[in-house]
């Protein structure tokens, strides 16, 4: 029982009347319908028009929806109203609250697009718990769990939102959804994902018209009390170098992209992540590319010389968060700490604050607080008095993703939040960037990625 099924039957009687009228104002005029008979169905249509509203909010109180809301969450008894018990058994998890943007991740809606595949999954990747040493199954008790990290587990779920046109195919697909999804190669190398990084992964595919993708992620995420939305930035060429980047920095983006990230971050019931990866660049040890030879024939020592090497490639991530203040700095700095519990991730997190600024009491309980010794090792914290927090911000990023001297140099990803306090330290942008980037990646991210810094970006921003 739901809404629909008391709008329904009033929306459709309403519907056949206005219909009817259309029709009867053609017989009212060719003058096979009476005067009054038009009449009466002219007010027939106007009385349940605007019954409709009050009708359906008698039959289906608010009291009555918030009711059903939490009985389909599982948190009440539909007889008695008596609220669950929060425990849960099995491997079921149970449902994490909304308190705050400091709440750990638990929940990820993930849009999936082909083109970001890469570094979507990289990202992903952090949020997956370290794998557990196994032993032999004789050796374990019964219902023993294995795996330690059950309690810290991350659930995502991948959406990847398709198009409806006009075209039979996309009509097809629509009538075939959940086919679709079980096939569609985007979701099912997400879902693989998961399986070989102890991430609880489920996709699905939707098709609908392009104006209703924001609607779709945000009504999702609330579907699912997702702690996080993560978006991808539209595609960022072939190139690596940091031409390329600044010269995204200064194109408008596509109208389709602007439709979807403008009414989410405009919202407020989410937490939102943006994230703009470095372009396709050539990993570290590899040559670059060559002319190609013009030859007729090769031989077969000819073709194993020309088999590139494989570079060696570092599993590790180096994180830097510069801090400023404010809601979305406190989510960037949670999500830092959160990734910095696999063993292969490091973080320096810098406070960067003006020289009449008062003290941050909530980055320096964090600083203070014990993260383990393990993971406190990994993770430096330090506050720097600066006059310019951008130039500041952009001069100690470029140290900290410099590669590193010795063989292969690990992933770099900068943190931060989309309203960064930046502008109560201080200083003004050196770099102009395209209105449309600095509303998506707030005005550090746009004045960090429009230096060209080649670095894969995450830009926060905290729910109200």
């Amino acid at each position: 029982m739901s809404l629909l099924f008391w709008y329904a039957p009033l929306y459709f009687h309403q519907t056949i009347l206005l219909a009817a009228n259309g029709n009867q104002n053609i017989g009212l005029q060719a003058k096979i319908l009476s005067t009054r008979t038009f009449t009466i169905f002219v007010v027939m249509a106007l009385l349940t028009t605007f019954a409709t509203t009050p009708l359906a909010t008698l039959l289906y109180p608010p009291w009555y929806q918030e009711k059903l809301k939490a009985w389909r969450r599982g948190e009440i008894d539909w007889d008695t109203g008596a609220a669950l018990p929060s425990s849960t058994s099995g491997n079921e998890e149970p449902k994490p609250s909304r308190q705050g943007p400091t709440d750990r991740i638990r929940r990820l809606l993930v849009y999936l697009t082909l083109d970001s595949m890469p570094p979507i999954l990289d990202l992903v990747s952090l949020f997956g718990m370290p794998t557990a040493s196994q032993s032999h199954p004789a050796d374990r008790a019964e219902g023993s769990q294995q795996d330690s990290h059950s309690g810290k587990g991350v659930r995502a779920h991948g959406m990847r939102l398709l198009q409806l046109t006009d075209r039979d195919s996309s009509v097809m697909t629509v009538s075939q959804v959940d086919e679709y999804s079980q096939l569609d190669p985007v979701v099912n190398i997400f879902r693989t994902l998961g399986q070989l990084l102890k991430i609880a992964v489920s996709g699905e595919v939707a098709v609908m018209p392009e104006p209703r993708f924001a609607e779709a992620l945000v009504s999702k995420s609330s579907a699912i009390s997702s702690d996080l939305v993560l978006i991808p930035w539209e595609k960022t060429g072939n190139s690596g170098s940091a031409q390329a980047i600044v010269e995204i920095a200064n194109q408008r983006l596509d109208p389709s992209y602007t439709n979807i990230i403008k009414p989410i971050l405009q919202g407020t019931e989410s937490n939102i992540g943006i994230l703009f990866p470095k372009a396709i660049s050539t990993q570290s040890g590899t040559q670059t590319p060559q002319r190609v030879k013009l030859t007729r024939a090769y031989s077969l020592s000819d073709i194993k010389n020309d088999i590139p090497i494989i570079p060696v490639t570092s599993l590790s991530h180096h994180i830097f968060l510069p801090y400023f203040g404010g809601r979305d700095d406190e989510l960037a700095l949670t999500v830092v700490l959160q990734l910095c519990e696999k063993p292969d991730v490091t973080a320096t997190v810098v406070r960067f604050a003006a020289p009449s600024s008062s003290d941050d009491t909530y980055f320096a309980s964090v600083a203070a607080s014990s993260l383990g010794r393990e993971r406190a090792s990994r993770v430096k914290f330090e506050t720097v008095v600066v006059d310019d927090g951008y130039d500041a911000a952009l001069e100690r990023a470029a140290v900290e993703m410099q590669p590193e001297s010795r063989g292969v140099s690990s992933r770099k990803l900068v943190v931060l939040g989309r309203r960064a306090g930046a502008d109560a330290v201080g200083g003004k942008p050196s770099y102009r960037v395209v209105e449309e980037v600095r509303d998506g990646l707030g005005a550090v991210g746009a004045h960090l990625v429009a230096s060209g810094l080649v670095v894969d970006l995450l830009v926060v921003q905290a729910k109200a």
